[in-house]
């Protein structure tokens, strides 16, 4: 076999040689732009029609690679990234990508201006908006808190939300308001709200009771905001 375009003699791609191959052929498809929304509360960033918590560089290097479109008939050999921050909202990405053909190399060079975007997450517009689907009001058994009881009900709401939210997402306190009488916390969730509420009465050897109201309807389904009164006993 011989090279339609050189006459070299030899292995051939689509009659071409390697050199020739990788001279004449398309090789690989980069965009010019590219665009990633992170929001501007909670820094997550928008991957693959999701919001995740991710590092920032890392992630341009993962969605960019997986933009790159290269001949089927090539391999990559290496694929090297260079971020220059121009600015908060712009970086300039250098891509140098290393391509081999039946053993013969050739390194292409493209460069993407990558653009923040700022958005809002919905965990964020949420929270922003005062979305709570729980109330867990808590109060002593006789007329008010003693000692660090209050103390300890606080921490104990606040290290669960914060363990339920690095695990699940979604959880959080969208208000903390000191009562007269107690402490009311409002929830993102009915289900971390029930979870809470027993974990306090138990800890504290109190009693809990629930209250469901209607809130609405969600896609043709009847929406509760459910309240948990926690009275906790005392020494």
């Amino acid at each position: 076999m011989f090279c339609v375009e050189c006459g070299r003699e030899g292995k051939v791609f689509e009659a071409l040689c390697p050199s020739c191959f990788l001279e004449r052929k398309k090789l690989i498809e980069l965009p010019k732009t590219f665009d990633i929304v992170q929001c501007s509360t909670c820094d997550s960033l928008l991957l693959d029609k999701k919001w995740q918590k991710a590092e920032l560089e890392p992630a341009i290097d993962r969605s960019i690679s997986s933009s790159l479109w290269h001949n089927p008939i090539l391999k990559v050999q290496e694929l090297r990234q260079e971020k220059q921050f121009e600015d908060r909202s712009n970086i300039t990405d250098k891509i140098t990508v290393v391509l081999d053909l039946d053993g013969t190399e050739k390194e292409i060079h493209h460069s993407i201006r990558v653009r923040l975007k700022s958005g809002t997450c919905p965990s964020c517009s949420k929270r922003l908006g005062g979305y709570y689907e729980a109330i867990i009001q808590v109060r002593p058994t006789s007329k008010s808190f003693t000692g660090d009881l209050l103390t300890e009900v606080r921490d104990h709401v606040h290290a669960r939300v914060e363990e339920m939210s690095r695990s699940k997402g979604k959880v959080f306190i969208s208000k903390e308001e000191d009562m007269h009488e107690g402490v009311d916390f409002y929830l993102s969730s009915n289900r971390a709200g029930k979870s809470i509420s027993k974990e306090l009465a138990k800890k504290f050897r109190g009693t809990v009771r629930s209250s469901p109201k209607l809130h609405g309807r969600v896609d043709g389904k009847e929406v509760y905001r459910v309240t948990y009164i926690v009275r906790l006993a005392q020494e």
